[in-house]
This record gives structure tokens, C-alpha cells and sequence, in this order.
């Protein structure tokens, strides 16, 4: 059980899952999202495992560029008491993680992101989203949990003035997170096209107001003031198209004046291929791997059993 609990208890969970709540929902589910998530693609215990080449990310007055970024999903089960992964004993549902790290060097030092999105698989709300950062500096921590009607957010930052930022805000304010696009937009890319209000970006290495670039810190003392994290409504267009000779569906995503455009294979689960905005991504390796496997753990990306 401990090597494969979705091989073993795979259909208890399934089953399972579809009768729990995880407490009352506060807001509609997100268009496609069940249809989404409930694919029984995610429940064979695979885990999407794409690796992408980042450029143009601008850092320090300079373009920054890396191979190692990587993306990742794969179901999992879930303990709605704690907020936290559960095992065969506590789990209550299950949830679909899904994983961005981001890493890149200055020049001088290197910087790493580590994001993860846990949705929940009835609604596609992200219910918890953790991200941590490290640089030359030292360390950042967020957590974001959904709390009733209510999302809490939490910054812990080594940074004057704002080492503790707490706030909550209506999870009705808004529809999903910026950072959680590559995957919030798979659900709905039946669509011609519709809006939505997302939390602005934050994964970063302190708290970034985008509304006040200058100075662009989020402060202890006025960051519920101004309302931090903001709330950016967000224009979404699909149009289908063809990279590479493959059929894709491009999502266009324009919020205030600026755009990006996501770039997804036509084909469930849509893997994301290509992503246009203040930095560039392009996917170089794309794996399904049995997520359970420890021998895996070990392996290079390019060598990962199946």
C-alpha cells in the first residue's frame, strides 16, 4: 500500500471522494472543472511531468534563462480537517496538485520558486496554495488556505517591514489564482471565450503590490489597507490553432493592459506547450510516470520508469 495507494484503494477513493464535501460550498464550481478533474486520466496514479526552457525573464535589468522549470499534476488523497495530504486512514477526498517550480541565475546567485495548487475536485477552487522562494537573501514562505467563506493568506518574509502579513479575503472576490492559470485554464477551454477575477501573481520572493510598482512592497502596516493581494479581472479567448504540426488550443488571457497567451495541446489532459508573456516558456520534455514508484525518485527526468 505504501508503494501504490491509488493502485490499491484506487476505486474506494474514486467512490469515495464523490460523496464528501469537504464542508459547504461558498461559490459556484468553475465551468468544466468536474468534467476536468473527474477524468479518469487522473485516476491511474500518473503524474504529469513536463519540463520547460524559460527566457526573457526579467531580473536585475536583464533577460534571465534556464532549463530547469518544471510543472506537475497528479491526484491525490486529501484530509479536509488539517488541509493536508492524507493516507489510506485519514483521507476524506482527494484533490488534484498541481506543482511550478521555477529556478534561475542572477548572475550572482540562484533564485527558486516552488508553488503548489491544490484544487478541489468537484469545483476547481484551489483550497490550498503554498509557495516558497529562496535566493542569495534568504527565505520566503506563503500559504493560502481556504477557511469557510473566507481565504487566508499569510506571508512569512525575512524583509523589513514585512516579515507577517495575515489577511483574509471573501473567496466570492475572486475565481482563482494568476499563478494557477496553466491549469485553471484547461478546464474551460470549451469556451469561446468568458472573464473571470483572479488573485494577481505572487509567486515572488517578498509580497509585490502591483498597483503600487513604486515602491511595489507589500508593507505590514497598510497591506489590508490597499487591499493586498489585489483582484485582476482577466479576458480570456480561445482560438484553435497548430505548433509543430500538432492541433492546440491557444488561450488568450489579456488583464489590464497587458497579455499573455497560453498554449495547450488540443488533446486531453492538454499539456501546456508554450507560454507568452513577461517571460517566455517552451516545453522541452513531456512525461506521464507512475507518481508511487520510489526507484523514481532517484531518476533522472529523461529516465523515469514507467
Amino acid at each position: 500500500m505504501k508503494k501504490n495507494i491509488f493502485a490499491v484503494t484506487g476505486a474506494f477513493i474514486f467512490l469515495f471522494a464523490a460523496g464528501c464535501d469537504q464542508g459547504s460550498f461558498s461559490k459556484e464550481p468553475i465551468p468544466g472543472a468536474a468534467e476536468y478533474l473527474g477524468n479518469d486520466h487522473w485516476n491511474k496514479g500518473n503524474a504529469e511531468y513536463q519540463v520547460y526552457h524559460l527566457s526573457d525573464l526579467p531580473w536585475y535589468g536583464k533577460p534571465r534563462k534556464s532549463d530547469g522549470n518544471i510543472m506537475l499534476a497528479v491526484k491525490e488523497p486529501w484530509n479536509s480537517k488539517h488541509n493536508v495530504k492524507g493516507n489510506a486512514d485519514t483521507m476524506d477526498s482527494t484533490v488534484l496538485k498541481f506543482s511550478i517550480f521555477k529556478q534561475f541565475m542572477t548572475g550572482t546567485y540562484p533564485y527558486s520558486f516552488k508553488a503548489d495548487f491544490f484544487f478541489h475536485v468537484k469545483t476547481g477552487e484551489v483550497i490550498k496554495y503554498t509557495m516558497g522562494s529562496q535566493d542569495g537573501c534568504g527565505n520566503n514562505f506563503l500559504r493560502y488556505d481556504k477557511e469557510g467563506k473566507n481565504g487566508h493568506f499569510v506571508w512569512h518574509s525575512y524583509w523589513d517591514n514585512h516579515g507577517l502579513i495575515d489577511i483574509k479575503k471573501p473567496v466570492t472576490e475572486f475565481d482563482t489564482f494568476m499563478d494557477a492559470l496553466p491549469m485553471y485554464l484547461r478546464f474551460r477551454l470549451k469556451e469561446n471565450s468568458y472573464t473571470a477575477k483572479a488573485v494577481q501573481p505572487i509567486i515572488a520572493n517578498r509580497p509585490i503590490d502591483i498597483k503600487q510598482p513604486k515602491p511595489h512592497i507589500a508593507d505590514q502596516t497598510d497591506a489590508v489597507k490597499r487591499g493586498v493581494p489585489h483582484i485582476v479581472e482577466i479576458k480570456v479567448t480561445n482560438t484553435p490553432g497548430e505548433v509543430d504540426g500538432k492541433k492546440v488550443i491557444k488561450s488568450e488571457v489579456v488583464h489590464g493592459d497587458k497579455t499573455d497567451v497560453f498554449v495547450f495541446e488540443e488533446a486531453f489532459p492538454h499539456t501546456m506547450v508554450a507560454w507568452h508573456g513577461a517571460a517566455n516558456w517552451k516545453l522541452r520534455l513531456s512525461k506521464f510516470f507512475p507518481y508511487w514508484k520510489p526507484e523514481n525518485r532517484g531518476k533522472e527526468a529523461g529516465y523515469l520508469l514507467k
